[in-house]
């Protein structure tokens, strides 16, 4: 990946914003990528090892074509960087984007991706990351600037909400689409193999059909072609994908992404562009694809995810983080980029300390100075740097939107009893949810005889595989499903609150003050207590400009938390989270996990994202599969070292199953 913010210096042809992202007329220059050092400096993100440098051009110029020792020797070590070259196969020229309100979300940003490399876009909720994915992949017609790719490479990209009805009508023809040249080139091997059995076979034409069957060999060896249905098994069932049957257009959004995911898999493109790919997959599927895109995929990447393991695993070389519309480029690893960034914001700490003492001696300048005297000292002119200078300052507290606090509402007292589940058994209509559809018609057995203690001070977290029972475990601790045995004890102090997947409650014509306050100046939390509007939004990241936002034009993670604000106005001394982490960006994350670590109360959490559970959860309710759930008083990577200790960890995920219950 490379940065800068200069025209790129080859005369390439350009395709405008919104035409498709597939080929342009020839790759630009090196001298192109002789800047990315120069505008890393620049920009203040520096490099893990100073900056990028360039490789050294190849015989017959920088175009030209690399042996795979000379690439080697052009790249770093390591899983991220095995493919990477210097050779520049896209790049952007000036892209702009303006939202509909006016304000600029991306500002003249131009970049080259380097064949190989594997970055991950960062940025707060609403800075432009899923644009700029989507302008890279030609589907943004109102954004300025150019896209140019290089002749023959290929890109695709995976949506938040990706559309598979013109791929397929059920999931086995959508991913059956995405094997369609394997399985051309299968049947090509095939006829070769039936003519070479012919004895009138010419010695001239066997010698051209050996040589052919020689090459597809080769290709279909790379690509497990002749393993190719347990291959697609293989993609189906580590994502969790529903029956091949399935029809797409009766699909969930996360069913549908992991189909599309799976479809990705089995016919990868050469530049990946993924947003958010984690959203619907569960803790073990999330690993499974971390492995493929560090082992298996040997493309370019650019990736948007919450997920800070997957961030931080070796499927990443570098960091383009949006902040205030520019693009700060970083090489080395995400944990390596936390350490830059906090490095550069205490440096712009200094400087905002500077700006403001400037803003306060021109004002008490200005103030102090008649205005008889003013003109003689230049106070006209004085007063329009003022002005700059403040709009410089609202520009840099206003920007990115992220934030590092989240307040949750005090909760009433918690007494010593929480929580008991005793010998509990639950089932749903068979047909619901997820998993398995092996039991017919009928009740679905989520668990039997489950029983657990809810301490105060707990946090626990609930993992599995989606559709394995998490959110119906939620449900029925608050009382919105019944046990078919057993029973479920509340203490008497407890007070609930649910923070649901679901969030199409939210107004989408009100302002973020007005969703949250419905409408009035101070929100009621409880207990007496009151609190204005705006300071309750500010809570939530909330701040600025940024409270008048229609709920409409919110990104997903500023949605998130609109919908947590919403959700603790009325505070619950027992919180029940439902993917808290859906559509968060990795500031949010590490707010909300610092809010809950200090939560005077207990917390029930399903999440799929490894690390925050790693963190806050000091215990765990398992789903393990075949209706067995179990509880561990450790945390989640402890759960995964004894689970792979026991031989019993699921190195490559199965879809879920259930066992049959019993006749009754």
């Amino acid at each position: 990946m490379m940065l800068h913010a200069r025209r790129m210096a080859a005369p390439a042809q350009r395709r405008p914003m919104g035409t498709a992202a597939r080929v342009a007329p020839r790759t630009p220059s090196r001298s192109a990528a002789l800047l990315v050092a120069a505008a890393k400096k620049k920009g203040g993100g520096g490099g893990a090892k100073g900056g990028a440098k360039a490789a050294p051009p190849p015989p017959g110029g920088a175009d030209a074509p690399r042996s795979a020792s000379e690439a080697r020797r052009g790249a770093k070590e390591g899983k991220a960087y095995e493919s990477e070259t210097r050779r520049v196969i896209l790049s952007l020229d000036k892209v702009s984007k303006t939202t509909p309100t006016g304000k600029p979300l991306l500002k003249d940003i131009s970049a080259g991706l380097y064949l190989g490399a594997r970055v991950a876009v960062i940025g707060a909720n609403g800075s432009g990351k899923s644009t700029l994915l989507r302008i890279i992949a030609g589907r943004d017609s109102t954004s300025s600037g150019g896209v140019t790719v290089a002749p023959g490479i290929s890109v695709a990209m995976l949506d938040q909400e990706p559309r598979l009805e013109e791929a397929g009508e059920t999931v086995a023809e959508v991913l059956e689409g995405a094997v369609g040249r394997t399985r051309g080139k299968l049947r090509e091997y095939e006829e070769v193999a039936a003519e070479m059995a012919d004895p009138s076979v010419g010695a001239e034409r066997m010698e051209a059909l050996m040589a052919k069957m020689d090459r597809l060999q080769s290709e279909l060896d790379a690509c497990s072609g002749f393993e190719l249905d347990r291959v697609v098994a293989r993609a189906s069932d580590a994502l969790r994908c529903p029956a091949g049957s399935a029809k797409i257009a009766n699909l969930s959004g996360g069913e549908r992404r992991r189909v599309a995911i799976a479809r990705i898999v089995l016919d990868p493109p050469d530049v990946l562009l993924m947003d958010e790919p984690t959203n619907a997959l569960d803790a073990i599927s999330i690993s499974w694809l971390e492995s493929w895109l560090t082992s298996e995929f040997k493309g370019s990447l650019m990736l948007v995810s919450h997920d800070r393991r997957l961030l931080s695993s070796p499927a990443i070389g570098w960091v383009l983080e949006l902040d205030r519309g520019t693009g700060i480029p970083f090489e080395g690893a995400y944990p390596d980029w936390l350490a830059s960034r906090e490095r550069r914001l205490a440096a712009e700490g200094k400087a905002e300390g500077a700006l403001a003492k400037t803003i306060a001696r021109e004002r008490e300048f200005l103030s102090r100075s008649a205005k008889g005297q003013q003109a003689k000292s230049g106070g006209a002119a004085r007063e329009r740097r003022l002005d700059d200078l403040v709009a410089q300052r609202e520009e840099r507290l206003s920007a990115g939107g992220a934030f590092d606090q989240l307040v949750i509402p005090q909760p009433p007292r918690l007494g010593g009893k929480v929580l008991e589940l005793k010998n509990v058994r639950l089932t749903v209509p068979a047909g619901e949810g997820e998993g398995e559809e092996e039991q017919g018609g009928g009740r679905r057995l989520l668990f039997d005889d489950l029983s657990f203690t809810l301490r105060p001070g707990d946090i626990v977290g609930i993992v599995g595989g989606n559709g394995a029972g998490k959110t119906s475990l939620l449900r029925l601790i608050a009382g919105e499903l019944q046990p078919d045995a057993g029973t479920v004890e509340l203490g008497e102090t407890v007070v609930v609150s649910y923070l649901e997947q679901r969030r199409d409650s939210l107004p989408p014509d009100k302002t973020v003050v007005e969703a949250l306050s419905d409408g009035a100046d101070a929100i009621e939390l409880g207990g007496g207590r009151e609190v204005q509007a705006r300071a309750y939004a500010s809570w939530f990241g909330f701040k600025g400009a940024d409270q008048q936002k229609k709920v409409e034009m919110l990104s997903g993670g500023e949605r998130n938390r609109l919908h947590l604000g919403r959700t603790l106005r009325k505070p619950g001394n027992l919180l029940l989270g439902d993917e808290l982490e859906a559509d968060a960006d990795t500031f949010l994350l590490s707010a909300l996990e610092n809010a809950l670590e200090t939560f005077p109360g207990a917390c029930v959490l399903v999440s799929h994202e490894r690390a925050m559970i790693d963190r806050v959860a000091n215990r765990l309710i398992a789903f393990e599969g075949n209706s067995t759930v179990t509880v561990w008083d450790c945390t989640y990577s402890e759960y995964e070292e004894r689970r792979r200790k026991d031989g019993k960890g699921e190195l490559f995920p199965e879809r879920v199953k259930f066992r049959r219950l019993a006749a009754v």
